[in-house]
């Protein structure tokens, strides 16, 4: 009787450390799968930033005069095509005004998208700077639209863009 006492509590605690060895080595394998994806996120934001960096530096070009409506709204349809937006609403610009005591003038130009997603909208901030080496996407308003089209959000969008002018003052 006693020595199967022993054999049970040997047999037992053979088992736990089984156990716990399997279990350590598990949860080694999901910590070791987890930093491995932890340093490949590192690299990839890593090669991000200098992306970033490279770009900060580049200078944006300046038009030599405003840009006609007409020219701007071609411009635009063309970013849209690229990035599947369906159709742009009104697009109308403000009067060009003097960047503090400098030879250069900003104007801003208005964009309405009545319905996107929220990737459309980014595509075609995207495609409009990309293509577009003078034109900025100062800043973006959003409104959410009320669908049912199940659980995609659709967004009211206003962009706006903005270019620098060079106008020496006289």
């Amino acid at each position: 009787m006693k020595q199967s006492l022993r054999l049970t509590l040997l047999i037992c605690i053979s088992v736990f450390l089984v156990l716990g060895c399997v279990w350590s080595f598990i949860k080694h394998h999901q910590y070791r799968v987890a930093a491995i994806n932890k340093i490949g996120d590192y690299h990839k934001a890593v090669a991000i930033i200098d992306q970033i960096k490279t770009h900060k530096d580049k200078p944006k070009l300046v038009e030599s005069e405003g840009v006609k409506l007409s020219d701007m709204r071609v411009r635009l349809e063309q970013a849209a095509q690229k990035s599947n937006v369906p159709t742009l609403g009104s697009v109308w610009s403000d009067t060009a005004r003097r960047v503090d005591k400098t030879p250069f003038l900003i104007q801003s130009t208005r964009v309405t998208i009545d319905k996107a997603n929220m990737e459309q909208i980014l595509k075609l901030s995207w495609q409009i700077e990309k293509n577009n080496s003078s034109l900025n996407v100062a800043g973006i308003r959003l409104a959410a639209i009320d669908g049912d089209e199940g659980r995609q959000e659709f967004w009211k969008s206003d962009l706006t863009l903005t270019h620098l002018i060079y106008s020496p003052k006289d």
